[in-house]
């Protein structure tokens, strides 16, 4: 039976929600806040995760919702604290310096180490990103204003193989991402002819290649030249081989630029699945 500072538990709300509430003594409210909150979390990785799962409502829920929420748990734990001292007669007493201290602690949680903007960036970086498909070099697979999602470690754990779909930093611009297909693997002999791929001299007959047909256009995809794959790197090359901007031109792909490997998409809803 101690006294409880209104402003550690909206630290403590800022850290994760419900934190506060169960600090400030509403521990029933506190654990429904806390188990809605993982709710959400398990609900959004499990869409992420699972190329087929169709979870969408949680998508449908209004960002002004989820972000009044999140206003209204700060408070709200501000305000256990407070009736929390009332109701057990405590008189709250907090000195000048440790208000500083704790709105400096506020201050450094929401603007400088934000556990959530932490969270986001490491799951970006390294688990799974959200792209916007900005053209059409990917159509019929991806159509212009498709959403998807990359698997950001598969790089890490295997190696890239023919037919992914693979987000790679461009090779003039590293801030500049585009999405190909791998098409032709280190140490391959590569040409197109007649419209198809020939990999090694022999047709390469599987899906999606033998559905495309490729122009010869660029120095790396000229009519009768063949070209040698480097060791570590990679021939990436659009679906639609006739608007592409892709190996054809700006050659073979280190693997290294290689960020991930396009696995599902999830908006719109209507094309909502595993890419292929």
């Amino acid at each position: 039976m101690k006294p409880k500072e209104p402003l550690v538990a909206v630290l403590l709300s800022l850290v994760y929600p419900g934190l506060g509430q169960i600090y400030a003594g509403a521990k029933k409210r506190g654990i429904l806040f806390l188990s809605f909150s993982t709710g959400i979390t398990i609900i959004t990785l499990s869409y992420v995760i699972l190329p087929n799962t169709k979870l969408f409502f949680w998508m449908l829920l209004p960002v002004s919702f989820l972000l009044a929420f999140g206003i209204f748990i700060i408070i709200d734990a501000y305000r256990c604290a407070t009736s929390w001292n009332s109701a057990n007669g405590f008189v709250q007493e907090t000195t000048p310096g440790n208000k500083i201290a704790l709105f400096v602690g506020i201050f450094f949680l929401v603007f400088v180490f934000n556990p959530s903007e932490l969270a986001s960036l490491y799951v970006r970086t390294n688990v799974v990103q959200a792209f916007k498909i900005p053209t059409e070099a990917m159509v019929p697979t991806l159509l212009k204003g498709d959403r998807i999602l990359v698997d950001k470690g598969i790089y890490r754990r295997e190696e890239p193989r023919r037919g992914d779909i693979a987000v790679f930093s461009s090779p003039d611009k590293a801030e500049k991402s585009y999405i190909k297909r791998v098409a032709g693997l280190p140490g391959e002999t590569l040409e197109i002819r007649d419209g198809h791929l020939f990999v090694n001299g022999s047709l390469l007959n599987q899906d999606p290649f033998k559905r495309i047909s490729y122009i010869n256009r660029g120095s790396y995809g000229e009519a009768g030249k063949q070209v040698v794959i480097p060791a570590g790197h990679y021939y990436l090359l659009g679906d639609n081989g006739s608007e592409s901007l892709d190996s054809r031109y700006f050659g073979f792909i280190p693997r290294k630029s290689l960020l991930g490997k396009a696995y599902k998409i999830y908006f719109p809803f209507d094309r909502s699945g595993p890419l292929e």
